[in-house]
């Protein structure tokens, strides 16, 4: 019994911990002759994280959503007022080492949620 209680323990601690890895970011952006809508806070990603049983689990949301963390294993996390009930992860942990796609769409990215970071640290 107390090695049943010490795996399920362990299971959910790596859960807790590597659940926010984000394995694909897609950016939904619109085509307008031949050139691809800028990125702002307005825009609208899909991140692609795992589950315990590792089933995909997506979150949609826009840019504005996503606030900068000091978590440890954070990158991440949606802003409080964003939060619904059907938003399936709220916090995201990005390994900026070894991405792979388009790297300047997601320097882009993380520009526009660092810039919009510190507007709202003005208003507030």
């Amino acid at each position: 019994m107390t090695a049943l209680a010490a795996s399920i323990f362990s299971t959910g601690a790596l859960h807790y911990l590597l659940s926010p890895f984000v394995n694909s970011i897609y950016l939904h952006t619109k085509r307008n002759e031949g050139h691809y809508q800028a990125v702002s806070p307005n825009s609208v990603v899909t991140i692609e994280t795992l589950d315990v049983l590792a089933r995909k689990r997506e979150t949609t949301l826009a840019l504005r959503d996503l606030q900068p963390s000091t978590g440890l294993l954070l990158t991440w996390t949606v802003h409080r007022k964003s939060i619904t009930p059907n938003l399936p992860q709220t916090r995201f942990w990005l390994d900026k080492r070894n991405g792979t796609g388009d790297q300047a769409a997601m320097r882009n990215m993380l520009r526009v949620i660092e810039n919009n970071q510190r507007q709202r640290r003005v208003v507030v």
